[in-house]
């Protein structure tokens, strides 16, 4: 019996080793050219195209913005593209990333062989390799600090002490959030082996001194301003948490459904016997509800790339759960014929679910790129065309749009413009706008819950449109505006979007039936109120009628009138007036009345039917409705007042 199971541990490896070696071969030079990181990770790599050009470890050419979340990964690309003479770092990422994965995909074989098993072992490695979820964060340092704690979690295991703890390190260095997974793992050495863990624990740190020297002595920092970016952008409460929308986005890019519903059951009971396992394995599972509370408790905005922890603990589980039905099959056949069946039917099993998962990645490589980012080249060459090569560009997607164009970049989300985190709980995404002046401001007609100020009456003086180009998803569009006055761009304005998204809208806004949505001022001196407005892409005529009201103590702010015909489609409208110098916390009724409108010829105007504000109301021909409006506040600042940077 133990000759039999080294046969099938030495067929195992040499398996995992050749499916691990053909896909280091094959996958990069299958997306050679085809641009296959996510967006995000291009920001990464245009610091590592900087550096191996000789223009320094930075963003933007002249400014010192450590705005990338790895400077590890950063630095390891330029680094390996400054050795081979290249500028290509999209390339170098292509094969950083096949490695990672890879060498994940034989620790976890590694790990699951050692503890339960061959067959445990090669459907996890195999899975690894196929994992959906893990290829779609390809470009990105989350795949190499995955394979660092795997790492370290089998030199523990196998009690290489001092390689683990430097292996962790490592970990934290390519991401720092590893740091929860690496420090579970380090204090559970300390408690199994006591003193004996004392030198790797100075074997660890020693190595983290010396990076943050190395990052220092490069960059200037010790730490990104990612951080307070993201934590900003949690503030806005525009994006889903991670334990509220983990679910979601994990069937977004597995495709999950019936197929994949083996591969979670099998999932659930290796974890069930991961908990059950004492040691290394129970640590596992901690850094993983650890990591997830992390993220929840910092309100951090969902990326799919900070569910890796997750994935990679989900391959390894449903390996050992592979393992134990293998084993209550082949307790359940006590005969030779019946264990040769029961093998048969494991296998099939096995089968079937690594060609479950392999269906999601096989379809991102037939797709690399995708016609969203084809679409964000397509953008990015016509910058690096038509524009001087010193001309700045703000936007709120960056990756490619910045790797691709070469262009001075100002960041609408603050990761690369740290000046913009402070407006991000605002949701003022539009204030670089007034404080840089940007030559090139792009505007994507989709992102509807960051409103570019358009409709302002000076935004037609400052900018012209020089290009627009047509997005592949729901007919929007982005519009390149060519600075044309920037005097015509008035002092920074504060800016808040209370209500930004619009799911739905209310109707034809009809005679007899007007729309009214209260809201309170958080600031003073308002100047304007602004909604989206749609016209169900027909040309309607008549004359709309626009009040806004304090409504305690009663006073009329604004009575103005517009023709329908006006209304630009799916558009943010300004309504502006003269300052109200104590608006704050004073509660507004905004009105729309169309008097001469009917059915097929009125406008209407987008609302979020699960709205979540709580300093108004919605009301249709005087009744409470439920759900809000879109809005946004403008205020001015006193004529005496110093501009908020």
């Amino acid at each position: 019996m133990t000759a039999l199971k080294s046969v099938s541990a030495a067929w195992a490896h040499l398996l995992i080793a050749t499916a691990c070696l053909a896909y280091v071969l094959i996958v990069p030079w299958y997306l050679q050219g085809r641009t296959a990181p996510y967006d995000d990770a291009f920001i990464t790599l245009r610091y590592a195209k900087h550096f191996a050009e000789g223009r320094g470890f930075v963003y933007n050419p002249g400014e010192t913005t450590l705005g990338t979340t790895s400077p590890a990964y950063g630095l390891l690309v330029g680094v390996i593209l400054k050795a081979i003479g290249s500028t290509d770092a999209v390339r170098v990422a292509d094969w950083l990333s096949a490695v990672a994965i890879a060498i994940g995909a034989w620790l976890a074989f590694a790990l699951v062989l050692r503890d339960f098993g061959p067959l445990g072992g090669i459907v996890t490695g195999l899975s690894t390799l196929v994992n959906p979820m893990l290829i779609a964060t390809w470009g990105g340092e989350w795949l190499v600090a995955i394979a660092a704690i795997a790492g370290g979690m089998l030199a523990l295991q196998r009690q290489r002490l001092v390689i683990a703890a430097l292996v962790l390190t490592i970990a934290v260095i390519f991401r720092a959030e590893a740091a929860i997974g690496s420090g579970i793992f380090m204090v559970w050495m300390i408690a199994r082996y006591r003193r004996e863990a004392l030198r790797p624990w100075g074997a660890a740190l020693g190595a983290g001194v010396v990076w943050v020297l190395v990052l220092w002595a490069v960059t200037g920092h010790v730490l990104p301003a990612t951080l307070a970016a993201k934590l900003a952008h949690g503030r806005s409460g525009l994006f889903g948490t991670v334990l509220g929308s983990a679910w979601s986005v994990i069937v977004a890019f597995t495709g999950a459904g019936l197929p994949m519903i083996p591969v979670a059951l099998l999932a659930w009971h290796g974890a069930l016997l991961a908990a059950l396992s004492p040691g290394l394995w129970q640590c596992l599972l901690a850094w993983v509800v650890t990591h997830l509370v992390f993220y929840q408790a910092l309100h951090m905005p969902i990326y799919h790339w900070y569910l890796t922890p997750l994935v990679y603990a989900i391959t390894l589980m449903a390996g050992i759960g592979m393992e134990a039905v293998a084993r209550y099959i082949r307790l359940l056949s006590p005969t030779v014929a019946g264990r040769l069946v029961a093998t048969a039917v494991v296998w099939l099993l096995a089968a079937g679910a690594l060609s479950a998962e392999w269906r999601a990645p096989y379809g991102w490589l037939q797709t690399r790129p995708h016609s969203g980012e084809r679409f964000y080249n397509e953008v990015a060459q016509w910058l690096a065309d038509k524009t001087p090569a010193e001309a700045s560009v703000a936007y709120l997607e960056i990756g490619r749009i910045g790797y691709y164009s070469d262009r001075r970049i100002i960041d609408q989300m603050g990761l690369v413009t740290p000046e913009a985190i402070p407006h991000m709980p605002e949701r003022n995404f539009a204030w670089v706008v007034y404080r840089f002046k940007p030559d090139y401001y792009l505007v994507h007609s989709g992102f509807t819950w960051a409103p570019a100020p358009t409709d302002e009456p000076w935004f037609a003086r400052a900018y012209r449109p020089a290009a627009t180009f047509r997005s592949p998803y729901f007919n929007n569009t982005l519009t390149a505006y060519q600075l044309q006055d920037a005097s015509a761009i008035p002092p920074t304005r504060r800016v808040q979007v209370p209500q930004p998204n619009g799911t739905d809208v209310v109707g034809d806004i009809v005679a007899g039936m007007p729309q009214a949505q209260t809201f309170r001022a958080t600031e003073d001196r308002l100047t304007a109120v602004a909604t989206r407005l749609a016209t169900w892409a027909r040309k309607n005529q008549g004359v709309v009628r626009v009040r806004l009201e304090q409504v305690d103590p009663p006073k009329l702010v604004l009575a103005s009138e517009f023709d329908m015909a006006e209304v630009v489609d799916n558009a943010w409208r300004s309504f502006r007036f003269s300052p109200v110098a104590d608006s704050r916390d004073r509660t507004y009724r905004l009105t729309i009345d169309a008097p001469s409108a009917s059915q097929g010829n009125a406008i209407t105007l987008w609302y979020d039917p699960a709205s979540t504000y709580e300093n108004g109301q919605r009301f249709v021909a005087g009744r409470p409705a439920p759900g809000d409006w879109t809005l946004r506040l403008t205020y001015e600042d006193a004529p005496d007042a110093k501009h908020r940077d």
